[in-house]
């Protein structure tokens, strides 16, 4: 248990998909937001799924449980950053943690560490070899989100990149936070990555690493993956 909430972001469009709603699109048998509930629901104290349209809320309402609540983004910006400021505003207070509705492979521990990192920080990030960062699979502390964001939202700027640079954030290498990056970052973005990770939930030998490898280090995550500046 980690003992913070976590709010799962499902508000993405899916463009790259065909325009198919990505938290409904079904892996082996079952919704991407499931695997990703099944998988990190245990481990925190309260779940939400944030989504952007209520017709967005509307199709999930259905799919989880009374446990999690589905709730829209509080402003009309769609951005991730905009995804992590109804998160702050929902949770108020403390840290709460961030994951993206379409990495069917994350697992809590990740998370676990990432608190443990937070002490001294507003923000831990995850952060690529090659620079590239993890910011919708992440810790935040509630107040500076929400001390923060409204200013930059204000400004049309989406981008959580201008959150970390305003407040106190950690970027922590990948081999701190995952014990296998290249599967638990696995996104899918594409119907390419989406034959992948059936693929791998599939368990064929010899596939899960280098199909995971050959998709995860940030460069598909085009609405949350950021390279410092």
């Amino acid at each position: 248990m980690t003992g913070i909430p976590l709010a799962i972001l499902a508000g993405g469009e899916g463009r790259r998909l065909g325009g198919s709603y990505k938290a409904k699109l079904r892996l082996c048998g079952k919704p991407l937001l499931l695997h990703v509930l099944e998988s990190l629901a245990p481990s925190f104290s309260r779940v939400i799924i944030v989504v952007h349209e209520e017709k967005q809320r509307e199709e999930l309402s259905g799919l989880v449980e009374s446990g999690a609540a589905v709730v829209r983004d509080c402003v009309e910006v769609r951005s991730p950053l905009a995804g992590i400021y109804t998160a702050a505003h929902e949770f108020a207070r403390g840290f709460f943690a961030v994951a993206p509705v379409d990495t069917p492979f994350l697992r809590p521990t990740a998370y676990s560490r990432m608190l443990v990192l937070a002490k001294n920080y507003d923000a831990v990030v995850p952060l690529w070899p090659n620079g590239y960062l993890e910011p919708l699979i992440a810790i935040y502390r509630a107040e500076k989100v929400l001390e923060t964001a409204p200013t930059l939202l204000a400004k049309g700027d989406g981008r959580v990149q201008a959150l970390l640079k305003s407040i106190r954030s950690y970027l922590a290498p990948v081999s701190e936070v995952f014990d296998d990056p290249a599967l638990e970052a696995f996104n899918v973005n594409t119907r390419h990555n989406l034959a992948r990770a059936e693929a791998i939930c599939s368990g064929k030998d010899g596939y899960l690493h280098h199909a995971a490898a050959a998709e995860s280090p940030g460069f598909h995550r085009a609405s949350g993956a950021d390279k410092p500046q």
